[in-house]
């Protein structure tokens, strides 16, 4: 993702493509924007403090692969692959 405007652009236009693309889409411009918003913060123990918090709870939220230990209960990455398991499964029968 190069940009915002990009992020943006391309979960537009995958509604068609089905929820998956989508859900994987607006995942990736999440990441992005909280890269950009990690990259604003002042650096030092503001950045330290939020680095620990908010962006980690955000992080482990979206993606099973992240830095930290803990994980989320169900990940925006579960949430896909659940849809694709339903969609696999539905294309099956």
């Amino acid at each position: 993702m190069e940009s915002f405007l990009e992020a943006v652009e391309s979960v537009e236009n995958d509604g068609c493509e089905g929820p998956t693309v989508a859900l994987a889409d607006i995942q990736s411009a999440m990441v992005f924007l909280l890269e950009k918003a990690e990259e604003v913060i002042p650096k030092g123990l503001i950045s330290e403090r939020a680095k620990s918090y908010w962006i980690a709870q955000i992080k482990v939220a979206l993606k099973n692969d992240n830095e930290y230990l803990g994980k989320s209960m169900v990940t925006m990455d579960d949430t896909i692959e659940e849809i694709e398991d339903v969609e696999r499964e539905a294309w099956e029968d």
